[in-house]
């Protein structure tokens, strides 16, 4: 099984690559964009209620501190 990430394999290996359970997604979120235990959960709840506005509203953000995170463990 290849990732991605590196830090992805921490969080799916169990599941053979694939984000299956919502604290997946909590901790991904964190660990990738550096969210806040607050955000995450905001964003596990919009995907879990597939709120395309709340969506669209953390995508930007979400995409911004994952390019920041990388870059700096790329580093």
């Amino acid at each position: 099984m290849t990732y991605d990430l590196e830090a992805m394999q921490e969080y799916l290996k169990d599941t053979y690559g694939i984000t299956v359970y919502q604290e997946q997604v909590m901790l991904l979120s964190q660990r990738l964009a550096n969210f806040s235990k607050g955000d995450a959960d905001v964003l596990r709840k919009a995907m879990g209620k597939k709120d395309r506005k709340m969506l669209d509203k953390l995508k930007p953000q979400f995409i911004e501190n994952a390019m920041k995170t990388v870059t700096m463990r790329r580093s």
